[in-house]
């Protein structure tokens, strides 16, 4: 009896070293889209889709990469807090709590490398100005077939504004185009079609070049082709000599309204002696996707990100307006009921 005891000792000793338990995954692990997902030195920035929809970029690690298992690390902060708030054995205590302060400090640090880890670059440092160059068909299959490298990889994209030197030469504004190019038909087979172009370039006070694009899109992610009119995307975008990426100027924006109209009048895009930029449009509250509801006519002035309309309305047009050097503005449109000015 004693033997089959120890017999059965050493069995279940055995199973138990070789097969030992398996530490549960940690709390918030989810599941992630590895074909978006980036790796960057110290952080994974995992890519997954909200509950409402749309896409959601945060730092953390791989649980397991193989079943694209991912776990940020905002949410292994606070397990770590929450663990060291139930424990009462004070050294544990405070590794807890050091560990909960170590992962929200890299959710910090990486979380805005994270943010524009597929961003559209911009690079004109020691540059000249910046060309809106010709689309016609012809002209890009010149350009595609003997153009230098970087111009025919922005031309081939759709992409139709250039960087210029001092000695008049062109060069790729976009540096990580092409990159972005190949991550964008990884995920969508028809988004070579879907490349916007720039229909107005309007050159603004303090060596601003404001952009006008011919749809909204998500320059902070160029792989985000799901967000199509959403808040996240833009038309309307602003670059300096110092940019390394376009800044937006009014999400809100999703109708440009004849911009590109060469006898439209003044410019689309005007500026009082402040540096504020005044633009009219259709606009969406909150910037979300347009109908013919949620959508009305303004004339805006943004100054240094405050936005305010000066002249608004659902059944309003406004054809041309100027701007003062005082911030006064004079507008001509019309209403349903008749015209203004």
């Amino acid at each position: 009896m004693r033997k089959a005891l120890i017999a059965l000792l050493s069995v279940a000793l055995t199973a138990s070293l070789a097969a030992p338990a398996q530490a549960a995954n940690p709390k918030g692990t989810t599941w992630v889209d590895k074909t978006r997902t980036r790796e960057i030195p110290g952080a994974v920035c995992g890519v997954r889709w909200g509950s409402n929809g749309r896409q959601v970029v945060e730092a953390g690690k791989w649980v397991n990469k193989e079943k694209s298992q991912f776990v940020s690390y905002s949410q292994l902060s606070a397990n770590d807090a929450k663990a060291a708030k139930k424990t009462k054995n004070k050294k544990k205590k405070k590794a807890l709590t050091n560990s909960a302060i170590a992962n929200q400090s890299r959710a910090n640090t990486f979380q805005q490398q994270c943010n524009t880890m597929n961003a559209l670059k911009v690079n004109l440092a020691g540059k000249a100005g910046v060309a809106q160059g010709n689309t016609s068909a012809s002209a890009i299959r010149s350009i595609k077939s003997t153009g230098p490298t970087d111009i025919r990889q922005v031309v081939g994209a759709g992409m139709n504004v250039f960087a210029v030197d001092a000695q008049g030469r062109f060069a790729s504004m976009f540096p990580n185009l092409a990159e972005l190019i190949a991550a964008r038909q990884s995920t969508c087979m028809n988004c070579m079609m879907m490349m916007p172009t720039v229909t107005k370039m309007i050159s603004g006070p303090s060596e601003k070049i404001y952009l006008m694009f011919n749809q909204k899109f998500n320059f902070n992610d160029m792989t985000d082709t799901m967000n199509i009119g959403g808040p996240q995307t833009c038309m309307l975008a602003v670059v300096t000599p110092a940019s390394t990426t376009l800044q937006c100027v009014d999400n809100e924006l999703v109708n440009a309204m004849n911009w590109s109209n060469a006898n439209q009048g003044n410019s689309p895009v005007q500026f009082d002696s402040s540096g504020a930029a005044y633009y009219k449009g259709q606009f969406v509250r909150g910037g979300g996707n347009q109908s013919i509801y949620n959508t009305y006519i303004a004339l805006r002035r943004n100054n240094n990100g405050v936005i305010t309309d000066i002249v608004q309305g659902k059944n309003i047009n406004i054809e041309d307006f100027v701007v003062l050097p005082n911030g006064d503005v004079i507008a001509k449109g019309y209403t349903t009921s008749g015209r203004w000015s």
